[in-house]
């Protein structure tokens, strides 16, 4: 029997003796939790209809991710990312919309489809004991 109601002071009945002793500290938890950002790519169907073109803008949305759903898709940028022309960029958007992966928000602001990339960072990750 463990009387566990003060952490810095645990008492405890010895079952050979019939003693009530005293421990103190019995059990410590110490969590390291790092703090880096990260971007987590589901392992989804929708991933597998994409093409290198595909890949490589979605490659372009996981670096310009935010916090947030939403992100900012310049065309611009995502051709000096990928390498590609304007053509090659807007059918690597169009597959990722295709695919749900990404969605349509206002102007040039896009939603990210959460069961497939997720960004934070292991601060306010989940946390497996």
């Amino acid at each position: 029997f463990i009387n566990a109601s003060k952490p810095e002071n645990v008492e405890y009945i010895d079952t050979k003796t019939g003693e009530v002793r005293q421990m103190v500290n019995l059990i410590g938890h110490t969590e390291f939790v790092d703090s880096t950002d990260f971007v987590k790519l589901y392992d989804t169907d929708s991933l597998m209809c994409l093409s290198l073109c595909g890949i490589r803008v979605l490659f372009y949305v996981m670096n310009e991710l935010h916090y947030g759903e939403t992100f900012h898709f310049d065309s611009d940028k995502c051709i000096e990312y990928t390498g590609g022309s304007r053509h090659y960029v807007y059918r690597g958007r169009k597959e990722l919309i295709d695919c749900d992966i990404i969605r349509k928000a206002k102007g040039s602001f896009y939603y990210v489809n959460p069961n497939v990339i997720y960004k934070g960072n292991r601060d306010n990750y989940g946390k497996v004991r």
